[in-house]
């Protein structure tokens, strides 16, 4: 009994100690939670004088990813800016007294062309500020070169190269390799220049196809071309012939005769050269980060709220990290029912996806639009469902490097009949109605389904069109002409009428703002996270499972791979563009 008792108390005893180890445990990691969440939330950065602005925009996003616990969690890491914010940034460091010059280390940017120019721009008007910019890489990618030929100066890794070789815009043909496998795809389309079915149907481009891709990319590399040519003082005639000489195999010296770079250097030579010639060390070189934290303000004292939403990805049913679903349906209403937002602008970088569901979130922006202001900001890509989402707004906004258009749909459906001919695989099955198997993918359509699916497809065209001519104010025979599947720069869809002028998401803000009567807005930019804890998990399993993936697969393969995703997610009915454009 004695010892029964003894180990009674002795278990009453450790439990009362486990329990206070763990509430000091969870009381401490409460606080912790509590001090990076306040931290990340209201820090503020004094800077220094005197200082250099390093500015790193290799992975730039359009919305907030990282999660408020990484410097809890044991990352060092700096969270990561969005595309807006970085612009921001760059725009506060010009107005900041303290800030001399940017030292630009972008040299392989991931962004789109499109949200290049965006920063482009923010950089040409920091440099005319007065302010300098210098460039330093080891080698430039095409988009990092085009991106730091805005600066003073332009430096080089004694052996490092210039990627400037031009655009090059491919599709990948599966025909001939589903036919090797048994496999035919059943295709219904509306459109001449609807590309995005040709894989499928020939094994090399249509010359409608040919023809479009060809429009599209001679404007956006002639913008380049135009753009570098202005900054670096290189005639443009001069500028192609350099291009055709490929600048990434000419030696280091050529490049700097040519005009293409200004020095070559190793970097410990150009930090020292900031603290020579400026009387900058590396102590008061600041970060994106510290300017917008030093600059940022949660300043809800407007005369009037506009609130930001993105859409961003491909347009899919259901729930899939990293597209476009039913979900922003949602979201639109919410804002358009709540009175204490004036004006929205939605934020579109979308190649499309699927018809019905970019039906359902244009039924969102018209609704929106008829509580309240809506406009567009259009990214790299608004095509085919991503212009669909986009025409019912009141104003739409496009960067002149824009991949937009693309208006049509189309419609794949995989037979596997021979598939299962060639595997002795036999299927069979009893209907209570005639068209009770509709889309068995063991047998071929019939020619009576064909002429179902054509008149389907070609209904949800005209439907395309009757929504595009209502938000656009058109002739729908108008649209029509601009329509047909045809792939435009935002450039080329202004002069058609459909975007209304060339301009950044910052324009858009304005825009909406004049809009509703809002002299002096308060903007809310939405985040792509709403759930904490589904914050931390995503970003932690993200950053995992990507480790595991690039060590397991070559870049290469891990493109293939998409490819294949892309491959899957285009059967059925769709209004997407489907290009592999390399910059």
């Amino acid at each position: 009994m004695k010892d029964f008792l003894k180990m009674f108390l002795a278990s009453i005893l450790g439990f009362i100690v486990a329990s206070v180890i763990l509430s000091c445990i969870a009381a401490f990691c409460m606080m912790g939670f509590i001090a990076v969440v306040a931290n990340q939330t209201n820090k503020s950065t004094s800077i220094p004088k005197e200082s250099l602005l390093v500015v790193d925009l290799s992975s730039i996003k359009e919305i907030e990813t990282d999660s408020p616990f990484d410097n809890f969690l044991g990352s060092n890491r700096e969270r990561s800016l969005t595309l807006t914010e970085a612009i921001r940034s760059i725009r506060y460091a010009a107005e900041n007294p303290r800030i001399e010059g940017i030292y630009l280390t972008s040299a392989m940017p991931e962004a789109g062309l499109a949200s290049i120019d965006e920063l482009r721009r923010a950089l040409k008007e920091f440099k005319e500020s007065g302010k300098f910019i210098v460039s330093y890489a080891d080698q430039y990618s095409q988009k990092g070169y085009y991106l730091a030929s805005v600066a003073n100066e332009i430096y080089l890794n004694p052996q490092g190269a210039v990627e400037l070789d031009g655009m090059y815009v491919s599709n990948v043909f599966y025909k001939n390799a589903l036919e090797k496998f048994g496999v035919t795809m059943q295709v219904f389309k509306v459109g001449t220049y609807k590309g995005a079915v040709e894989p499928f149907l020939l094994d090399k481009l249509s010359e409608p196809n040919r023809a479009q891709i060809t429009s599209f990319t001679s404007e956006l590399w002639s913008n380049m071309l135009q753009g570098i040519s202005q900054e670096r003082n290189i005639a443009l005639d001069s500028l192609s012939r350099l291009v055709d000489r490929a600048p990434m195999f000419l030696s280091q010296q050529e490049l700097v005769d040519t005009k293409l770079v200004d020095k070559l250097c190793y970097e410990r030579e150009v930090i020292k050269m900031f603290e020579d010639e400026y009387g900058i060390d590396e102590d008061h070189f600041v970060t994106l980060n510290q300017v917008y934290n030093s600059e940022h303000r949660y300043d809800n004292s407007g005369d009037g709220t506009v609130k930001v939403l993105y859409a961003e990805g491909e347009i899919t049913s259901g729930v899939e990290f990293g597209t476009i679903t039913e979900a922003l349906v949602d979201r639109l209403l919410d804002v358009a029912d709540d009175d204490d937002i004036d004006a929205v602008v939605l934020r579109v970088n979308s190649p499309g996806g699927s018809s019905y569901v970019s039906d359902q979130i244009w039924d969102a922006v018209r609704y929106t639009k008829s509580k309240k202001p809506i406009v567009v900001s259009m990214g790299d890509y608004a095509a085919s469902g991503g212009y669909y989402i986009s025409c019912a707004s009141n104003y739409i906004f496009a960067e002149p490097s824009t991949i937009t258009g693309s208006i049509g749909i189309f419609g794949l459906f995989p037979n596997f009949a021979g598939t299962a001919q060639k595997f002795s695989v036999t299927e069979d099955g009893v209907k209570t109605a005639k068209y009770a198997d509709f889309g068995n993918m063991f047998r071929p359509m019939t020619d009576e389904e064909r002429a179902l699916m054509q008149a389907h497809i070609e209904r949800g065209y005209d439907t395309f069109l009757s929504r595009v001519a209502e938000g656009r104010k058109l002739e729908k025979s108008q649209v029509d002409l601009v329509a047909q599947g045809r792939v435009w720069t935002g450039k080329q869809a202004l002069a058609r009428h459909l975007v209304d002028e060339l301009g950044g998401l910052d324009e858009a803000i304005a825009k909406a703002a004049e809009l509703a009567n809002i002299e002096n807005p308060s903007v809310w930019y939405e985040s792509s996270r709403q759930d904490k804890f589904s914050n931390i998990m995503d970003s932690y399993l993200s950053e995992s499972s990507d480790k595991v993936v690039n060590n397991i697969l070559t870049e290469e393969e891990i493109e293939a791979l998409k490819k294949a995703r892309i491959m899957r997610s285009t059967t059925g009915v769709q209004a997407r563009l489907l290009y592999d454009i390399q910059f």
